[in-house]
């Protein structure tokens, strides 16, 4: 029985193996691929930074100072830098000049462009194209448009023809009787009458036109067609003369005329053409003779008389 326990003790391995590979006996075990430094430990960081290479680098390549040889400047960049400041002296001296060259020329083209335009204005007023104009006058024969008779004594450049017809509702006779005249070839008015019982002188241009009421407002119309006898454009003052026309056109629908002529002869010195006569004159003395019974303001009365004896004398 021992026999037997002994051949089993010694029969474990059959025969002896050479190991493949040979291990140390101990074996560190870590749990990371690799070992990193443990930056907890270390208080000072003694490794080189970039920029002190660098510094290193440029130390260490530093020139020398007797590598730079200096050298006097050439007597050829002395007469250069005068000559250039030659030139620059030169050139602001012709800005200055051509700056009040151009300053000068700008004020002699003011100067004549003015010139120009106050001739062109001078040209206008005495030059004008041929005009040519036929208007339908309805007028009431209990208000005749004495101011016609007035502009053709008055405007001896431009004539007015007038004819004269009666609506069939009109049974007065015709009050005034027109001068003829022969049209001319620059400046002709013709007008077309109609004595009909309208309440103010109504003016047709045309029959797509609303017609112009008022001898004032037909003054207005004739002066404005003729423009050497515009007064807006040859008067100093024409917002003088348009007060005094409106308010000549405002008494012409009162039935008394007397109180709003004294404030027309209050205010004469301002309205009436010194020496000669405007359309305001015209339009107080056509109004004047419409109310021919109203006793006159001593300051009109005199000029009433001048104005009659000149618009009525053919």
């Amino acid at each position: 029985m021992s026999g037997h326990a002994t051949m089993a003790t010694t029969s474990t391995r059959m025969y002896p193996v050479q190991p493949l590979v040979v291990l140390s006996a101990k074996f560190p075990h870590s749990s990371s691929m690799y070992k990193m430094r443990n930056i907890h430990e270390d208080t000072v960081d003694t490794r080189p930074c970039r920029h002190d290479a660098a510094n290193t680098t440029a130390t260490e390549a530093k020139m020398p100072d007797d590598a730079v040889v200096s050298q006097a400047p050439l007597p050829e960049y002395g007469l250069l830098e005068a000559r250039q400041e030659k030139i620059l002296n030169q050139l602001a001296e012709l800005k200055k000049q051509v700056s009040t060259l151009c300053h000068f020329l700008k004020q002699s083209n003011q100067m004549e462009m003015k010139q120009s335009n106050q001739t062109e204005v001078k040209d206008s007023v005495e030059v004008q194209k041929p005009i040519v104009n036929h208007l339908v006058l309805n007028v009431n024969p209990k208000k005749p448009p004495y101011s016609i008779l007035a502009l053709q004594k008055l405007w001896k450049d431009t004539h007015f023809n007038v004819i004269s017809h009666i609506h069939s509702t009109t049974k007065d006779d015709i009050p005034i009787v027109f001068p003829k005249w022969i049209l001319s070839s620059k400046k002709a008015i013709q007008l077309t009458l109609i004595w009909k019982d309208v309440p103010d002188m109504e003016v047709i241009v045309n029959t797509y036109s609303c017609p112009i009421r008022g001898e004032v407002n037909f003054l207005r119309l004739m002066s404005r067609l003729i423009e050497s006898h515009n007064y807006e454009s040859t008067c100093s003052q024409p917002q003088t003369l348009d007060f005094a026309l409106d308010f000549t056109n405002f008494l012409h629908s009162q039935k008394c005329i007397k109180e709003g002529l004294i404030t027309l002869a209050n205010e004469f010195e301002k309205w009436s053409c010194k020496g000669g006569f405007n359309i305001v004159d015209i339009a107080v003395w056509s109004l004047i003779k419409q109310f021919h019974e109203t006793d006159l303001p001593p300051v009109l009365r005199k000029w009433y008389i001048r104005c009659e004896s000149f618009f009525t004398d053919y």
